[in-house]
């Protein structure tokens, strides 16, 4: 699974108002469907600021279990 696909999937739900911020990974798997099960629970939280693979960082976790997009300025 690429990435970029799923962010971008996400980036369109926030864009069209189906995906509100913050938001959980069972929001992600309602708006952004086609994804392995497991991917909705593990995406999020493996690219936050100071994930332990060094991926690339697309979200800010806001409390546990709830999340933000991060947009390049």
């Amino acid at each position: 699974m690429r990435a970029s696909r799923l962010v971008a999937e996400i980036d369109e739900a926030i864009a069209n108002g189906q995906l509100h911020e913050p938001f959980r990974a069972s929001d992600i798997r309602a708006v952004c469907p086609g994804f392995a099960r497991t991917t909705y629970n593990t995406f999020l939280p493996k690219h936050i600021p100071n994930n332990p693979d060094d991926n690339r960082v697309h979200f800010e976790k806001v409390e546990p279990g709830l999340y933000k997009r991060l947009r390049k300025l």
